[in-house]
């Protein structure tokens, strides 16, 4: 078999004994994901305006997932994150975007940003 990817593309391999639950769903939807090549898209970065809007009532317990998401049970985890941020060392005075420090007031447990005193 021989697997072709674009520059810079990305792409998995998967192998598996049998077809497992959930997979031709999967399929069809990652193929609709990815049905543009990534040459067609801009190099330019733009950040994408977020908007925060209320969480409703978190006392409401599911006993299925509502559609589109997936149930996680509650349990104990053991939860670590890491990541590489697209925004470097989020410098304000250069900060062209709004990207480094969208935080204006300094409210009890607001982030604070690089170099505030």
């Amino acid at each position: 078999t021989i697997v072709s990817l674009e520059p810079n593309g990305f792409g998995a391999v998967l192998v598996a004994f049998g077809s497992p639950s959930g997979l031709q769903p999967l399929l069809a939807t990652m193929a609709e994901l990815t049905r543009l090549p990534l040459t067609s898209y801009s190099t330019h970065w733009e950040p994408l305006q977020q908007t925060m809007v209320p969480a409703g009532d978190s006392a409401t317990r599911f006993t299925a997932a509502p559609a589109g998401m997936v149930l996680i049970p509650k349990t104990e985890y053991l939860f670590r994150t890491a990541g590489v941020e697209i925004e470097g060392g989020c410098d304000s005075a250069r900060d062209e975007w709004g990207v480094c420090c969208p935080y204006t007031t300094r409210d009890a447990g607001a982030p604070h940003c690089p170099g505030d005193a």
